[in-house]
């Protein structure tokens, strides 16, 4: 079930020597912490611009942002360690008025990453109860729309 606190939203600063090297940065350590912070604040600030610029488009009775689904995400909660614990997923838009916004969700269980991609279809209109491998999937989240 999901707990609903105050909105706040993480910043996709998960520093990885591994991803660092693949993007071509080089060592010493310390130096690609502060490459990729600056690459991922680069890409929240590119994101946050797309979303300001949607929200200034009219559509229907909204904004061409109520009627998105963003969906945003990392590919670990923490580089250093590659660990998918606690996922930071953020869904950006109001998906045609399926999802209501300025929330901070968080599961107690745990889901698996495939239950939110199920829960999405869901919201999109696809009549759906697993995603992917049936395995790594329990089915939609609770409380999301």
């Amino acid at each position: 079930m999901a707990r609903e606190t105050a909105p706040r939203y993480p910043a996709p600063r998960h520093v990885a020597t591994r991803r660092a090297t693949h993007l071509g940065l080089t060592p010493p350590l310390a130096d690609l912490q502060h490459q990729v912070r600056a690459l991922c604040d680069k890409v929240s600030e590119q994101q946050a611009y797309l979303l300001s610029k949607m929200k200034e488009i009219r559509e229907g009775d909204g904004t061409l942002l109520d009627n998105t689904l963003i969906f945003s995400t990392s590919e670990q909660s923490n580089g250093t360690t590659h660990d998918h614990a606690d996922m930071p997923f953020l869904l950006l838009g109001g998906a045609g008025g399926a999802l209501r916004g300025k929330r901070w969700l968080r599961y107690a269980d745990s889901p698996k990453h495939n239950d939110l991609l199920v829960s999405i279809l869901n919201l999109m209109g696809v009549e759906a109860t697993t995603f992917g491998k049936p395995d790594w999937c329990s089915g939609p989240l609770s409380g999301l729309a």
